[in-house]
């Protein structure tokens, strides 16, 4: 089952990244080739699971902070953008 799941999961990737690529060769994404690189994070930041949310937004800071101070990727900045899933979202989905 777990050889499943995994072969599963690289499958996915391996697609993804592929829809991530321009027909020119180069990388996806659309925008501007300057300026800081925004990278999203989603999580429960309050409530019974906020432990995991808060360490995975610990976790991420640490990456981007680390990363700028190598000088960034290809000379560019990270910035984080954290948004908190919230219990009021899921109810209105509901």
């Amino acid at each position: 089952m777990r050889r499943n799941l995994l072969t599963f999961g690289l499958i996915a990737a391996l697609l993804t990244s592929y829809a991530c690529v321009r027909k020119d060769g180069s990388g996806g994404g659309g925008g501007s080739e300057t300026g800081n690189i925004i990278v999203g994070l989603y999580g429960d930041l309050s409530g019974q699971t906020s432990s995991f949310g808060q360490s995975t937004r610990n976790g991420a800071q640490m990456a981007v902070e680390e990363i700028n101070a190598a000088g960034g990727i290809n000379g560019r900045q990270v910035k984080l953008l954290v948004e908190e899933i919230g219990r009021a979202s899921c109810r209105e989905r509901v």
